[in-house]
Order: C-alpha cells, then sequence, then structure tokens
C-alpha cells in the first residue's frame, strides 16, 4: 500500500467513527429524535406549571401588602362597582346599574368584592378594587345575564373585574380563587345544588381561565356586544 493510498483509508476510518457517533448521540434509548423527547418534556412542564389557579408566593406577598379582603356588598356599593365595570369593559357589553342593582339584592350570596382593609372591623366603608358576580340558572343562555333562579343548577358568572390602578398585579386570579372556594365550601355545606360555574369569556382570557379550573366548551350562541364569546364550564363534584 502506498503513502497516499494508506492516508485516504485512515481519513475514511475516521469519517465513518464520526458518523457512528453523531447518529447514536442523537436518538435516545426512548427511540425518538432528541428534538421530539425535549419538546415533549416542556410541554408536560407547561401544563404541570400552568394546571391550577393556586395562589402564588407573589400573589400571597402582594394580598398582605395591599391587605386584601373578600365581603359581599351593600346597596350603597353598587355605584363604586358599576364605576369599575364601566371601565373595564365596552359599553356594549358592561352591566348596567340597573342589572348590578338586581344582582345585589337578588343574589347577593354570588356577588363578592375584594376591598384594601381598613380600621373598620367589618370593612364596611373599605375601598372596593374588583368584584365577582353572578347569578344561578336552569339554563345557561340569554336571559341568565338579566335573572336569578335561585335553585337553579348552573351559577353564571357575569363580571370579574378588578379596578385599573390594581391590575396586573395578580389580584384577579387571588380575587377569582377566593370566589370559587367560597362557592364550593357553601355548595358541599348544603345540598351540592350547584352543579356548575359557567361564564363567557374572549379568546385571549381563555388561559386565564384554564388556568383557574374552567374548560371550554367552544364558541358560544350567546350574543353579547360584537365579539365572539366562548363558553366554560368548572363542575363541581
Amino acid at each position: 500500500m502506498n503513502p497516499s493510498t494508506f492516508v485516504l483509508w485512515i481519513l475514511s476510518a475516521v469519517l465513518l467513527s464520526l458518523q457512528t457517533y453523531q447518529t447514536n448521540s442523537l436518538v435516545p434509548h426512548t427511540g425518538f429524535p432528541l428534538a421530539h423527547t425535549v419538546r415533549s418534556s416542556l410541554i408536560s412542564s407547561s401544563i404541570t406549571t400552568t394546571s391550577n389557579c393556586s395562589h402564588s408566593d407573589d400573589e400571597t406577598a402582594l394580598s398582605q401588602r395591599h391587605a386584601i379582603s373578600y365581603r359581599s356588598p351593600s346597596a350603597n356599593d353598587i355605584a363604586s362597582c358599576l364605576a369599575i365595570e364601566s371601565a373595564s369593559y365596552p359599553p356594549d357589553e358592561a352591566a348596567t346599574l340597573e342589572s348590578l342593582t338586581y344582582r345585589q339584592a337578588n343574589a347577593g350570596d354570588y356577588f363578592q368584592c375584594a376591598v384594601i382593609n381598613n380600621n373598620d372591623d367589618n370593612n364596611d366603608n373599605a375601598a372596593i378594587i374588583g368584584f365577582v358576580c353572578a347569578t344561578r340558572c336552569d339554563e345557561f343562555a340569554e336571559e341568565s345575564m338579566s335573572t336569578h333562579s335561585p335553585d337553579g343548577p348552573l351559577l353564571a358568572i357575569h363580571s370579574v373585574v378588578v379596578e385599573e390602578s390594581f391590575r396586573r398585579q395578580g389580584i384577579a386570579t387571588a380575587m377569582l380563587q377566593a370566589y370559587l372556594e367560597k362557592v364550593e365550601a357553601e355548595n358541599s355545606d348544603t345540598d351540592g345544588s350547584i352543579e356548575s360555574v359557567v361564564l363567557l369569556a374572549k379568546e385571549q382570557l381563555l388561559d386565564f381561565y384554564r388556568n383557574c379550573g374552567f374548560q371550554v366548551n367552544g364558541p358560544s350562541s350567546i350574543v353579547h356586544g360584537e365579539d365572539l364569546w366562548y363558553e366554560l364550564e368548572k363542575r363541581l363534584d
């Protein structure tokens, strides 16, 4: 074998070894390409970390810093609730004074305000920074927006709103979680007559409600303003 042939033989052997090493290193023991395995792991992690609406450390610190608590509104609180509602929804979607007054008077057990604590033991005069309100219904339809059936199996949430200067601080998540915990506790202490909590949401808020335990049932047939809404449900099994 002349020197040139020997050098070419050595180079061929080295290249073959490198190709074998690279091929083996890109195929993990699962038999799937590495990229697929990493992507699957990332998807699993994202599902695990966003599967519920529990309070994070940041939200707990926030609640302690602002000393937030929750209470039912009185008739005198409706003007404050209306101001927050009107600043949170377009005119064709916001609840009216009449609607909020009706819900407070007829479904007060399902109307909960977030307030900044003061020295009043009952926080009756504390500033309202957000609220959640709902009514019960037999079926989720257009009329459920303006009526309340005390024995209805569905609890339809109409508003989840936070005053503008307190937004993007985790308050909406904490407020909705506190609301759902109250509803579930009271439902289990009675006859469990509420089967599901339902609501409408726009597409950009679907992940928020999914993270709070709701499932998306699909586009809604209910017309409320100009945009498309989706129906969501959280069963109280």
